[in-house]
């Protein structure tokens, strides 16, 4: 793995991100032989309850997933992302992810990964083109990127049947990543690929898996008026936590109404039962008692079950993270989770997206600050999305705030001292999205006389495609890595930037939810520049 520094003495200044860009699938390497145990043994540990009688789910909120990532090195990483459902596409990841279509962790101080495309092993679990992809990972590695990411699907891995586990396409992708001096994370994707507009690829969950539900339609996630979304499992049937995350609360199946039902009648309030006045997807927050102004959301009852709503998606990461973790104990690993970038109703009162996705986001309460301090415990990053967005760019309909969003969250991760990541959310190939995407990886800039006082752990760019080589493309591209990596000339010991890959460490006793749930209190985000003192474009 290579760095960049600014002088002859590399603790002057600490570039801010790593550049990953993201390639196909998620990768996935092992403690010691590069490809072999460690992936499996963590898809044993974090699948192991998913593929009992009910096959349950481990997705936190829409999706949970569980990466580890591999450099020529053998410096790896890990991430377990979650949140709102989100389609995973292709991207750039710097070490360190959601919006709704998911990119991959992002590496800190000046890596710089990429993401090929989601059918590089196809569903038919067979690695396609690895010539025409090794000439992409050349040209990559050319450009000064650090690395790619890339999904590793339920429904491809384990597509034959329980525990049945075929690694092998994977294995010669994860190869041919390494060969090519580059740095690689996977992401352990347990939902469906695709099947959405636009989308190309489709991989559904497991065929097993989907016959169960046929038996046991309430395994999937459910709405009020009893449509089901098969693309992922219902966390409920595995007693964890929910977190699902379109436009309309998903909670309305026999087993998360059980839940739901039994803590209301535990707070004193068995009459209560779940929301009928929260609308339907296509319905604006002022439209629904739920989400209007004074609407249900301020009574006691709303708060009661938003305040049960998020903390089925803390309690369910931290299981999540706990299950990682002793996988890859001991390993050069380091191990993240991906929150989904709801930045749209964002300027109302409401919150109304983030509301039904989980985040528990209000003006007066902080619904991301409490899922940092959950990471502290599990030395975890967090990987956030939408990085390249602009609220001038944004519908003045949407009431859309992501460069707010952004900077909540993140500066949220970095007051409870852990590392953040993030990605941009729709390819894009413009200046403007590239110097967006380099003011959030160092809010204030690049200090000469030291490392910078606010800096991302690492950036993934979404994504690798035809369209992205393009000569002019890939030109202003690879300006955008060299600004991430703040002009400097790279250097091959990791020791040199500071950011060495340590084995992974025993997560921390565990925090009580009361503690957890004290960081709701809001706090004033940190102060961003104007605009970003390394421009592609300057």
């Amino acid at each position: 793995m290579t760095r960049r520094v600014f002088s002859a003495d590399p603790n002057l200044i600490r570039p801010t991100a790593r550049v990953i860009l993201r390639v196909v699938e998620e990768d996935a390497v092992a403690c010691e032989d590069p490809v072999d145990f460690t992936v499996a043994e963590m898809w044993e540990h974090t699948a192991s309850r998913r593929q009992r009688a009910r096959a349950q789910s481990l997705n936190l909120g829409a999706k949970s997933e569980s990466a580890k990532v591999m450099d020529g090195n053998e410096t790896r990483e890990a991430s377990t992302e979650g949140g709102i459902r989100g389609r995973k596409d292709s991207g750039w990841t710097g070490d360190g992810d959601g919006d709704g279509n998911e990119d991959r962790d992002r590496n800190g101080d000046g890596d710089g990964m990429g993401w090929g495309g989601l059918g590089v092993v196809n569903v038919n679990n067979v690695f396609e083109d690895p010539e025409g992809l090794k000439k992409q990972l050349l040209q990559l590695k050319e450009a000064g990127v650090d690395g790619v990411m890339v999904d590793v699907w339920w429904g491809i891995i384990e597509l034959k049947g329980p525990k049945q586990y075929d690694w092998g396409a994977y294995r010669s992708l994860f190869k041919l990543v390494q060969e090519c001096g580059l740095k690689l994370q996977a992401i352990m994707s347990f939902h469906q690929c695709g099947g959405n507009v636009g989308d190309i690829v489709n991989i559904p969950i497991p065929k097993w898996v989907l016959e169960i539900g046929d038996s046991d339609p309430d395994i999937f996630y459910t709405n009020r008026s009893g449509n089901r979304n098969i693309e992922y499992l219902n966390i409920g049937v595995d007693n964890l936590p929910l977190f699902h995350g379109r436009t309309a609360i998903q909670c309305y199946d026999k087993y998360l109404k059980a839940e739901f039902k039994a803590a209301a009648a535990k707070a004193g309030h068995a009459e209560w039962e779940l929301p009928d006045d929260a609308g339907s997807y296509n319905d604006v927050p002022e439209s629904t008692e739920f989400f209007k102004s004074n609407g249900t959301y301020l009574t006691e009852k709303g708060k009661f079950f938003l305040t049960w709503y998020s903390n089925k998606l803390l309690i369910h990461g931290d299981q999540i993270l706990e299950e990682a973790t002793k996988a890859f104990q001991g390993c050069n690993v380091t191990i993240a989770i991906k929150v989904s970038g709801i930045h749209w109703w964002y300027k109302s009162e409401s919150h109304a997206a983030e509301l039904t996705a989980g985040y528990y986001n209000l003006q007066d309460r902080d619904g991301y600050r409490p899922i940092a301090r959950m990471l502290t415990r599990h030395h975890a990053i967090l990987n956030f999305t939408c990085l390249e967005m602009r609220d001038s760019e944004q519908s003045s309909d949407a009431k859309s705030a992501p460069q707010e969003l952004v900077q909540q969250v993140l500066s949220g991760g970095w007051r409870e001292k852990i590392e953040v990541a993030g990605e941009n959310a729709l390819p894009r190939y413009d200046a403007a999205a590239y110097n967006q995407m380099i003011l959030n990886a160092r809010p204030n800039g690049v200090n000469k006389n030291g490392p910078p006082k606010l800096s991302m752990y690492g950036i993934t760019y979404l994504r690798l495609s035809d369209e992205l080589l393009q000569k002019s493309n890939f030109a202003i591209f690879k300006k955008f890595v060299l600004k991430m990596h703040a002009d400097q000339d790279y250097v091959e010991d990791p020791n040199q930037y500071n950011h060495v890959i340590i084995p992974l460490k025993p997560s921390g006793p565990k925090i009580p939810l009361e503690e957890i749930l004290e960081a709701t209190k809001p706090i004033p985000p940190f102060p961003w520049d104007s605009e970003t003192d390394m421009k592609v474009d300057g």
